[in-house]
């Protein structure tokens, strides 16, 4: 097969093109002719021309010990901490470099997502802000399951008395609603449902339902433990018995978590530039 003049010069003209690297660009790339595009080569290198990759965590240590041994003159940190998560980028804008270095790719980036304890999505799931409410049985295996970290208490005039948690137990076991009026529903505390024999008839109980409960958790993983008190309820319609709780203080509690989450990585980041808030571009 032989070729024209013509021919033999577009070939040497592509072969040309492809050898030779994109002016002013320090990433060899190269043109390639008559629609072909631009071709970067970066693939064909030992390694990459820059640092690229994303780490998640769900454990706050481990954010910091990632972020300490990455940060660079450009690290930023963005934290959200009524989303529980918080953002590190490496090669992010920084006003104070040279202009050639003032804007990053953000190719670089360590991310956590805090992940709720198991005790305080147990408890939050069931609360009733949620709507929710236990038949006896479902509450009795409740306490079961979670009985490492709860107790219970009863308010009199001689104050705040702790309750063995197996004679709780035995109490609500016991229970037996009776409702006077038909098509009636009560909502009250456990000692208020007591007292009104009129409206709310309980029988079975004894002198040991406690009106508050209280579990020992954290609400992330990572965070220091609280002590969440709980208000008891015995909820009824004509003649069935349900019960329920209400997280009390619920928006204080989740305040104090979302500021012990900042001060966290506030603390074990050090001096890194540090933003409450969320990035994106």
């Amino acid at each position: 097969m032989s070729f024209d003049k013509e021919t033999m010069l577009h070939i040497e003209n592509r072969s040309l093109a492809l050898s030779q690297k994109l002016p002013e660009t320090d990433n060899p790339a190269v043109f390639a002719p008559n629609g072909m595009g631009l071709i970067s080569l970066e693939n064909f290198e030992n390694q990459p021309y820059r640092h690229k990759g994303r780490f998640h965590t769900q454990r706050i240590q481990s954010f910091i010990d990632y972020v300490l041994a990455h940060k660079e003159y450009r690290t930023q940190l963005f934290v959200n901490d009524r989303e529980m998560c918080a953002e590190a980028a490496f090669d992010h804008f920084d006003a104070q470099a040279d202009a050639a270095m003032a804007t990053g790719w953000r190719e670089h980036l360590a991310i956590i997502e805090m992940q709720e304890t198991s005790e305080w999505s147990a408890l939050t799931k069931h609360d009733r802000h949620n709507g929710y409410q236990f038949t006896q049985r479902e509450f009795l295996d409740f306490i079961n399951d979670w009985s490492h970290v709860l107790t219970f208490k009863e308010k009199d005039d001689e104050g705040i008395t702790d309750i063995p948690i197996g004679r709780v137990y035995q109490s609500i076991q016991k229970l037996e609603v009776k409702a006077t009026n038909t098509a009636t529903h009560e909502e009250k505390d456990f000692r208020q449902s007591r007292g009104k024999l009129e409206e709310l008839d309980i029988k079975g109980a004894d002198s040991n339902l406690p009106a508050t409960m209280h579990m020992a958790c954290s609400t992330h993983i990572g965070l220091e433990p609280t002590v969440v008190e709980c208000r008891l309820m015995v909820l009824s319609s004509e003649n069935k018995v349900a019960l329920g709780y209400r997280i009390n203080a619920l928006d204080r509690i989740l305040d104090e978590s979302a500021n012990d989450f900042s001060d966290k990585i506030v603390a074990g980041t050090g001096d890194i530039p540090l933003w409450m808030g969320d990035f994106t571009r």
